[in-house]
């Protein structure tokens, strides 16, 4: 009892100690429930992660909740000066947060803030906007300034990331797992990669609070710069057909000067001015308008004021800001996120409006004549579009309730009208060609929005049917999805192209962006739903009542809660060893894993077929041409979007070719993966490219980094770890006794000779090699082949049966692009970041010890 009292004793004086730390570190839980958060360790790393079981607070534990302690914005703000301040009592640091207000109204004034900014790097005169960090950037020959780097020490700072991501629980097999969930959304990818490549460094290069948004939005766009930003502005309305030319939006603004509208007119010109070169014109009228749609738009996010102006400039927002960052700003990639309030803003400003009410009301009306050409109509349907498109980032899509009903009113202008005539036909030539283009741009991406939430949908019920209906065959029910997708998309396409002949002899090439744009897109959405079916295949085995179950799972009480159990299953990497490691009860392949490996080999060339894309894209982005009037202008496009795909494209490409050198490692065979890879000298161009967009920013000495920069760092990060493969296969391969490793030219082409007879898999399976050792258990490239590499044809047992298709397995068309061999002797060397994000993105190609007794195939 004695001692019962004396431990009921030092409970108050632990309290204090537990009071400090709620007031210092609280997870989001305890936040939220305004009660004291019991963290075990007082020194976790804050972050958007859930913290590891050890590590949660007691509250989060016991309702098994995540633990998610994120203070970073807070601590960012306090620990911003101390710095420079000698160590003191605590009543000095007091005064400076008694008037944060007034220090930050003076700072953008103060002529002393560059010189303060520009003492935090290691190149006096230069932001981080142009420079290029060589820890992370590969590529050869890009600028840097003065010959320094702004890395300060990456060996400390990888160590210090490295172990902040063990602490939130982020390595290994857990990595692994969210790469594979990440798995066709590029936008959260790109965002996952960027905070990890830019985690190791010092927080600086911060944006600072923006200048006094109170400028006249018809003063600085005067009639002059209104003619010039007309060729942007028509491009937009290819992307937006419920806009307006900006005299008619200057004519309502005079009428109505509300804020919403002079937001609208600030964001279109904006984005109208990216296509013009950066003079000094352009730069001082990005500038003024910057911080002026910022603080408009974060007004425009508290308040969601009702009017249709501020849905049209979510719209805008939606399309062209996925991160709420304008095209060719710097900002904290550190931070960078998905913008999904912009979304959630425009859902709930259009129910204030009673929007749906309204646009039944105008269907009901005249006719259809009359909603074809009402821009109410329109803009009901760009943000429909762009709900749906938001979706497909989510981890499980769902088809939005309105889209069915915008596909219906798409469909019904394709009709002839009660006269007999075409809506389309008869607008012609009358000066709308922008605006028709436009509309059948938002009418098809509508179409293929919907089928590919459809067909995503009707693969998880072929499951479903499959967990009730032992009878049922769902390997062949999701083949059948991937066939009546690719015929629907196909007919889309040909309405597409019809209707595009139809319009191109008026409109003077102003598509040419959409059209590049739309290919990318279809591509990616083809992928989209690739990566659904690749993983519901693999689900197949793991799910209770299916044909193909494995005996040891467990039994649930509905069909839907056996496919998320077997979902979940298809993103862990053992289990997906083991799926692809696996035999039919006759022995050979089964079919899911066979239709795995032949629909991974489509998705592999669909990946190469974009990047190639993306690489004329961003040429085209940079290309100006002129037209009559002697404007210069280049294509306008969705371009942070288009960055992402790129990234998500190479990360892909990446994988699958890392499988392969596993596979060739496992037999003793490295020799055959000394080879050009066309793919690479894309990936070199697009990372180049991208570079070369972030330099159209005027640096404004305000830190922080472009998304396209962070995206070449990427890019060029990937390409240095293919191009140390080749190092690291010669060394290998000497190390297995191979005799001869030169490159010669019947070599070079083996891998693109040898479609037929797919044998990798196959082989691989049958040698005694470990299950662990034989295939990749991380992303994508479980998926890799051998269509750029041959086994031995000397096999125990035949290849089985794969339907092969020379034009999709064949490389892409790369003949109009400038290759140049690789200097072997030159080669970039690799950085610890590097590996950190090989591995924990799946790409990771790790030289093996040296083989022992190792199996190989005779």
């Amino acid at each position: 009892m004695a001692s019962t009292r004396a431990s009921t004793s030092r409970l108050p004086v632990i309290e204090p100690r537990a009071k400090r730390t709620h007031a210092r570190r609280s997870c989001v839980i305890c936040k939220i429930r305004k009660s004291r958060c019991e963290l075990p360790d007082l020194n976790v790393p804050s972050g958007p992660d859930p913290l590891p079981e050890d590590k949660a607070c007691h509250r989060c534990k016991v309702l098994c909740l995540p633990c998610v302690v994120d203070d970073s914005n807070r601590n960012q703000r306090k620990r911003k000066d101390p710095p420079t301040v000698s160590p003191g009592p605590s009543q000095g640091q007091e005064t400076p947060e008694a008037g944060p207000s007034t220090s930050k109204k003076q700072e953008p004034i103060s002529a002393g803030s560059s010189n303060t900014l520009s003492s935090k790097f290691s190149v006096p005169s230069q932001s981080s906007i142009h420079a290029i960090d060589h820890s992370l950037d590969l590529l050869p020959g890009l600028p840097i300034f003065n010959g320094q780097t702004l890395a300060a020490d990456p060996v400390d700072n990888f160590e210090k990331l490295k172990r902040e991501l063990g602490a939130r629980g982020v390595d290994g097999e857990s990595a692994n797992t969210l790469s594979i969930k990440l798995h066709g959304r590029p936008l959260e990818l790109t965002c996952a990669m960027l905070r990890v490549a830019y985690g190791r460094k010092e927080k600086r290069g911060k944006r600072m609070r923006l200048e006094d948004d109170e400028i006249e939005v018809d003063v600085i766009i005067d009639e002059a710069m209104t003619a010039r930003l007309a060729p942007g502005v028509s491009q937009l309305m290819t992307y937006h057909p419920h806009l307006d030319d900006l005299p008619t939006m200057f004519n309502e603004y005079k009428r109505n000067p509300e804020p919403t509208i002079a937001l609208l007119i600030a964001t279109v010109a904006y984005l109208a001015s990216t296509v013009l070169p950066s003079d000094s014109t352009i730069i001082h009228l990005r500038n003024q308008l910057t911080p002026f749609i910022y603080q408009r738009r974060d007004f425009l996010l508290l308040h969601h004021p009702h009017t249709f102006f501020a849905l049209q400039v979510l719209e805008l927002f939606i399309t062209h800001c996925p991160f709420g960052i304008l095209p060719i700003q710097p900002t904290n990639l550190h931070t960078l996120g998905v913008a999904k309030g912009v979304t959630a803003a425009a859902k709930n400003i259009s129910n204030k409006l009673n929007f749906d009410k309204l646009i039944h009301q105008i269907l009901a009306g005249p006719g259809l004549r009359h909603s074809f050409h009402c821009g109410d109509i329109w803009l009901w349907l760009a943000l429909n579009a762009a709900e749906a498109a938001a979706m497909l980032e989510e981890s499980n899509p769902q088809k939005p309730v309105q889209l069915a009903e915008a596909r219906r009113i798409t469909e019904s202008f394709f009709k002839f009208t009660d006269e007999g005539t075409c809506l389309w036909q008869e607008r012609l030539g009358k000066g709308e060609i922008t605006v028709l283009v436009g509309r059948l741009a938002l009418c098809d991406k509508i179409a293929r929005l919907e089928e590919v939430l459809d067909g995503m949908a009707r693969i998880r019920g072929v499951l479903e049917h499959s967990a009730s209906d032992p009878t049922v065959d769902p390997v062949r029910g999701i083949l059948t999805e991937f066939e009546e997708y690719t015929k629907k998309t196909d007919e889309i396409d040909r309405r597409h192209e019809a209707m595009m002949v139809m319009m191109q002899g008026y409109s003077k090439s102003i598509e040419t962006g959409w059209v590049t744009y739309r290919a990318i897109r279809r591509r990616y959405e083809f992928s989209k739903l690739h990566v659904s079916g690749l993983r519901a295949l693999m689900a197949t085995h793991f799910l209770p009542g299916s044909p193909y179950a494995y005996p040891d799972l467990p039994s649930f009480v509905s069909p839907a809660h056996a496919v998320a159990y077997a979902i979940g299953r298809a993103c862990h990497p053992p289990d997906i060893v083991r799926f692809i490691g696996g035999t039919s009860s006759v022995g050979g392949v089964t079919p899911a894993v066979q239709a795995v490996w032949e629909w991974g080999r489509r998705r592999r060339m669909n990946m190469e077929h974009n990047l190639a894309a993306c690489a004329e894209l961003a040429q085209t982005y940079q290309t100006y041409g002129s037209d009559l009037t002697g404007l210069v202008y280049a294509c306008i496009v969705p371009l942070h979007e288009c960055i992402c795909i790129a990234v998500e494209s190479s990360k892909i490409l990446m994988e699958m070719e890392a499988g392969t050198i596993h596979i060739l490692r496992s037999h003793n065979q490295l020799s055959k993966a000394v080879r050009p890879r066309p793919w690479l000298e894309i990936m070199k161009q697009v990372s180049q490219a991208m570079h070369n967009v972030s330099m159209m920013m005027h640096d404004d000495g305000l830190g922080g980094e472009t998304l396209a920069n962070g995206a070449s760092n990427l890019i060029g990060s990937m390409v240095r770890v293919a191009e140390e493969w080749l190092t690291s296969s010669q060394e290998e391969a000497a190390r297995q006794g191979t005799e001869d490793i030169t490159l010669d030219p019947a070599q070079s082409h083996q891998g693109h000779d040898s479609n037929t007879n797919p044998q990798v898999y196959d082989s691989h399976r049958q040698s005694g090699v470990a299950s662990h050792q034989q295939y990749m258990d991380k992303s994508d490239r479980w998926m890799a082949g051998n269509n750029q590499s041959s086994i031995s044809h000397q096999q125990p047992t035949p290849t089985p049966p794969m339907h092969t298709d020379t034009p999709i397995l064949n490389s892409p068309d790369q003949s109009h692009y400038k290759y140049h061999t690789p200097v072997l002797a030159r080669l970039p060397v690799t950085t610890q970041l590097d590996g950190l994000l090989s591995d924990m993105f799946g790409y990771s190609c790790n030289p093996a010890q040296p083989p022992q007794n190792q199996a190989t195939p005779q």
